[in-house]
This record gives C-alpha cells, sequence and structure tokens, in this order.
C-alpha cells in the first residue's frame, strides 16, 4: 500500500505541483488564495514529522485581542485579496475561545471562506453554542480523516444538523492518511531556489503568525524545533512580510519567492505516503 500511495503522489499530486512550480516560478501573487492562523500550538494527537512542530511546541495559544488586531490590519490593507482563512492549529479545538476567533474573523472578512480545520477528536463534545456561532457566521469545519477510531459519519451529521459546511481535508474522506517526511537541513547548503520549486508547501501554506505572513508553516514555526533541539537555524527578517509595515506589492511578492528559510528544506530527500504515526519527539523525524 504504502509504495502505491507514494507512486499516486509522485504521479498525480507531485508532478503537476513541481511544474506549477517551475512554471510560475518568479510571479508573483495577486492575492492569497488561503491563510492559515494557528491558534494553539499544542494538539491532542501530535503526528510524526508534523510540519507545525506540536509535538514539540510549549503551551501557547493565541490571545483574541492579538487576533483581532492582526484581522483588523489585514482587512484595511487587503480587504479583497485573501480567498479562505483557515483557522487551525496545532489543534483549534483546544482553545477555550474558539467562538469568539469565528466571531472575529467573519466581522472582518465578511465575503471570505472561512473554516475551523480540525482532527476532529473534540468535534462531537462542542455545545450547542459552538455550532449555532459556525452557523450564524458562516464557518465550516474541515476535518482531516486520520486513521483513528472516531465517528465522522456523526460529525457530518451534526455539522447537517446546524447547517454548517462539513467537508473533509484534502484527499483524506477517500484515502487513507499518510504522512510526509520533509527533512531540515540544520545546515542551510540546500538551494533556496530549487527548494522553492519543489515544495508543495510553497505558495500554498501561507501562514500569519504574530503579524508576519511566511511562505510555509516551516518558516513560522522553526523557532519550536530550535528550541526543542538546541538549534540555531535563523529567522531573518526576509522569511516573512510584516502585515503592519510593509505595503501589499511587498507583501505579496515576499511570500510568493524563494526566501532564506528555503535553503533549510532538502526537497530532494522527501518521502510521500508514510505510514502515520504519533510522534516520539525525535530529531530524525524532521531532519
Amino acid at each position: 500500500m504504502k509504495g502505491t500511495l507514494h507512486k499516486l503522489y509522485k504521479e498525480v499530486i507531485g508532478k503537476p505541483l513541481i511544474m506549477w512550480r517551475k512554471r510560475d516560478f518568479g510571479k508573483h501573487f495577486e492575492r492569497i488564495s488561503s491563510l492559515d492562523i494557528e491558534l494553539v500550538g499544542k494538539c491532542n494527537l501530535n503526528c510524526k514529522g508534523c510540519t507545525h512542530f506540536s509535538p514539540i511546541a510549549e503551551s501557547e495559544r493565541l490571545s483574541i485581542q492579538e487576533f483581532e488586531k492582526d484581522m483588523r490590519q489585514l482587512a484595511k490593507i487587503m480587504p479583497d485579496k485573501i480567498g479562505k482563512i483557515n483557522l487551525l492549529g496545532g489543534e483549534p479545538l483546544l482553545h477555550d475561545e474558539v467562538e469568539s476567533f469565528m466571531k472575529v474573523s467573519r466581522k472582518y472578512f465578511p465575503g471570505t471562506e472561512i473554516y475551523i480545520v480540525t482532527n476532529g477528536i473534540l468535534l462531537l463534545q462542542q455545545n450547542e453554542s459552538f455550532w449555532l456561532t459556525a452557523r450564524e457566521n458562516r464557518i465550516g469545519i474541515e476535518v482531516t480523516k486520520y486513521p483513528i477510531r472516531l465517528d465522522f459519519k456523526k460529525m457530518k451529521e451534526k455539522a447537517l444538523q446546524y447547517d454548517v459546511s462539513f467537508k473533509f481535508y484534502g484527499r483524506s474522506g477517500y484515502i487513507q492518511k499518510t504522512q510526509y517526511f520533509l527533512p531540515i537541513d540544520v545546515s542551510g547548503r540546500q538551494d533556496k531556489e530549487e527548494s522553492f520549486k519543489g515544495c508543495f508547501m510553497a505558495r500554498e501554506c501561507i501562514t500569519l503568525y504574530h503579524g508576519r505572513l511566511f511562505p510555509c508553516s516551516y518558516a513560522a514555526y522553526m523557532e519550536r524545533f530550535n528550541r526543542y533541539f538546541n538549534k540555531e537555524i535563523p529567522i531573518r527578517k526576509d522569511d516573512y512580510a510584516d502585515i503592519y509595515h510593509d505595503g501589499v506589492e511587498d507583501i505579496l511578492r515576499k511570500i510568493s519567492q524563494p526566501i532564506p528559510m528555503c535553503s533549510h528544506c532538502n526537497t530532494k530527500e522527501r518521502t510521500y505516503g508514510n505510514k502515520w504515526g504519533i510522534s516520539k519527539k525525535e530529531i530524525k523525524e524532521w531532519s
């Protein structure tokens, strides 16, 4: 099965993505098709090799005050340039103010597609207020279907009951969830342009973190890797765009091109279709 999935990724997903990168390399965004915002760093599942480093993250929660400040600024500078907002983690349902995040995001982006992206473990434990808030603010639920024992059918029925949009993340609704191995080159000796061209996260995982927009989650959360494993991979100013100081054109340029952090991604050694499992918090999961 592993070999089949790996082949499927390479033939159906991998090649077109890399071809797209090469074809559009050097072009700048005109808008952000999808924006990821992490509410909680920690997760109650802790997948091996998590691209947010959640298994080794400290107890970090986004405050609703910071979130509203950033949403206000984004709405001010690019009100019509964000196609979708993903409220995720870690695991977003671990945040006790998740309903407030739904309300604030809709307040500043009334016409944008907005989803809570969750592993589903806590979804059926949410009270009626959660579901009513989701419905009233037109917030969808996007569940990553991991190979764990959960009643996904009941989740869909619950969402339907409250007229809340429900879908599975990516292909996880019909293909068993597997894992990537995305090795980090601590030395930073990779060619950043080539790494960017061969990276499925580049231009697809735009991440807002403390007022900064990063082209991918690895760049946004690399400090977690540094702290836990006592490394010193630098996060440079050119790795992100500042929503409070950079103009819109500079923001779109910075997040759509290779950054210094790309020199720390060894895309040539990446593997896909690996068996999903729980993290042991070992550095070899990421390098």
